[in-house]
């Protein structure tokens, strides 16, 4: 249980972050793009972490 806890709180954490850095880089494109790539590796590891751990 504690582990689902944690879990949901870094993706929360990360997809907060996600969201102000969106907020600072709007114009650089480039930038923005190597962000959702690193972001949604982030997210699938995550995922793959979180079901793992799942019971069954």
């Amino acid at each position: 249980m504690m582990s689902k806890i944690t879990y949901f709180g870094a993706f929360s954490y990360l997809h907060q972050n996600a969201f102000l850095i969106f907020e600072n880089l709007k114009d650089h494109k480039l930038k923005f793009s190597c962000i959702i790539s690193v972001y949604g590796f982030l997210v699938v590891l995550v995922e793959l972490l979180a079901r793992d751990n799942l019971p069954g």
